[in-house]
């Protein structure tokens, strides 16, 4: 069954997602990939772990999360194919059907092993799942799931030396990862009661030195964002927003028909459309999945292997809800990838107890119509992400107020020489997200190219006021050259600019000119 699992599950995914293979380098691929000259060379590896992974023109990476991991499998695929974006559309992709197939693996453990499989190909085909598999810089989403669900089955098996390395590798490939030490722990409270002590000191110990590398190593200390209204919201405000985020996951799971890589709004007011009808859904879906659990638990005779699902469902939701920690917008399917496994694995225990021992022709009948159409819709999504225009133009279509689509879409039109149109994207990115740096930088780049450089320079003291991004400074270093402002730029590029961005090319060009 094992080896017809591994054909199955390759088969559909390459059918799939074989056409994704050709997109192009998008969105953050980008500064974390294309421009990021410290990933070029693998020989960079101890720099992966100083920093975060964005392109800094040769500085420690920046940002402000800490995937090392990620950044030395980007190193590895550069090494092994420059500028080329299939090698890495290909890699991810095989991580994204060996996730598949470790879940079957693990669900065999605890439901009949061919309704596993179909299981599995619901997570493999879902259309919420289908970011993930197709965009490059989600490779760490696919990365911590591979390591975490490899994990769980080597703690099944007893193994502790590979379900340590696993768990570390896990959180080190995204921050999400920590979601599996907490799930190790109670894994082994319900199917290894003998071992939990054991396995919550190695997720305890996995904790810690992950917090030395983070915080004593690379120094990175910032956990939300402040640019976007989600990472702006007060407490307050993310209770209201949770229901409603929470909710449209679960409606889309069943209903995956609007999708859009990240939406950022907020709940301001207890209304029922925004607030009272999601909670009630979620509370709904809640009761609903406690109620079966104490069922199951009954009619198995002490089985909690669906209350273990149902925990993992409601803990990946919770740990994405912004209670919190509020993320890098409201909404983004690739943080429902943990939740759907646990999702899709009460589905087929539910199934397994109700239809499956009386009808399984008609029910593996009925489950490979509804994974065509998901096959289906998620091929469909797998085209918008070809390149940056299509994919800000469809999802700008959905939701018209994302300050990064706009701000995508602005880039693509600077690219192209319609530079009126980019101004147009850039100051509604702006006014969607007044406290980001890069819009302010592209916006000034903008007035620069239709020969304001007043306006130009107000963007890139904007851009500079609220953030580090390197290009804001080498900008405006660049007008200050220009205009003559010699002793205003040297001071600029000696005292902030080159101890910020040492290695950047274009502030050592500028000051080698100032001082000739």
């Amino acid at each position: 069954m094992q080896k017809k699992a591994v054909l199955i599950l390759l088969a559909v995914g390459f059918i799939i997602y074989g056409s994704s293979l050709g997109n192009r380098f998008l969105l953050d691929d980008e500064s974390q990939v294309l421009q990021n000259e410290l990933i070029h060379s693998p020989g960079n590896i101890l720099t992966f772990f100083l920093g975060s992974t964005m392109n800094q023109e040769g500085a420690a990476l920046g940002g402000i999360y800490y995937k090392p991991i990620m950044s030395l499998c980007y190193s590895l695929l550069w090494w092994a194919s420059p500028d080329s974006p299939l090698i890495y559309h290909l890699f991810q992709l095989l991580i994204a059907i060996a996730n598949a197939f470790l879940l079957w693996r693990l669900l065999r453990r605890h439901m009949d092993e061919k309704l596993a499989l179909l299981m599995a190909l619901i997570f493999l085909a879902h259309p919420l799942n289908a970011e993930v598999v197709v965009y490059i810089a989600d490779l760490q989403d696919v990365l911590y799931m591979f390591f975490g669900l490899a994990a769980l089955n080597y703690l099944a098996d007893g193994r502790w030396w590979a379900m340590t390395l696993l768990l570390g590798a896990s959180l080190l490939s995204k921050e999400s990862g920590v979601l599996y030490l907490v799930t190790a722990v109670v894994y082994a409270a319900v199917f290894k009661r003998e071992v939990w002590k054991r396995v919550a000191g190695i997720s305890g110990g996995v904790m810690a030195i992950y917090a030395f590398l983070r915080f004593g190593v690379a120094h990175l200390t910032t956990l939300t964002h402040s640019q976007n209204q989600i990472g702006r919201a007060d407490l307050d405000v993310r209770l209201l927003t949770a229901p409603k985020a929470l909710a449209s996951y679960l409606i889309k799971f069943v209903f995956p028909r609007d999708i859009t890589a990240t939406q950022d709004w907020v709940v301001a007011t207890a209304s029922w459309s925004d607030f009272w009808m999601p909670l009630i859904l979620a509370l709904s879906v809640l009761v609903i999945s406690v109620w079966y659990a104490v069922r199951y638990w009954r009619q198995t005779g002490g089985s909690l292997t669906f209350a273990f699902f149902v925990f993992w469902v409601f803990m990946g939701m919770g740990f994405h809800s912004h209670i919190l920690i509020s993320l890098d917008g409201t909404v983004a399917d690739r943080w429902f990838y943990f939740s759907s496994v646990g999702l899709i694995a009460i589905l087929g225990l539910f199934i397994e107890r109700s239809a499956w021992l009386d009808f399984p022709k008609m029910v593996t009948a009925i489950f490979i119509f509804w994974i065509v159409g998901l096959s289906a819709r998620s091929y469909i999504r797998s085209l918008d992400w070809y390149d940056n225009f299509t994919l800000c133009y469809h999802d700008l279509q959905i939701f018209p107020d994302s300050y990064d689509m706009h701000n995508n879409l602005g880039v693509e039109y600077f690219r192209r020489g319609q530079v009126e149109d980019a101004e147009k994207e850039f100051r509604r990115s702006v006014d969607l997200a007044p406290g980001w740096d890069i819009n302010w930088n592209n916006l000034g780049a903008t007035y620069n190219r239709l020969g304001d450089t007043q306006k130009a320079e107000a963007s890139y003291l904007k851009s500079m006021e609220h953030g580090t991004y390197y290009m804001a400074y080498e900008n405006y270093a660049t007008i200050l050259v220009q205009e003559g402002r010699v002793e205003e730029a040297k001071t600029f590029i000696r005292e902030k600019a080159l101890p910020m961005f040492p290695a950047s090319k274009t502030l050592q060009t500028l000051w080698n000119l100032l001082n000739k």
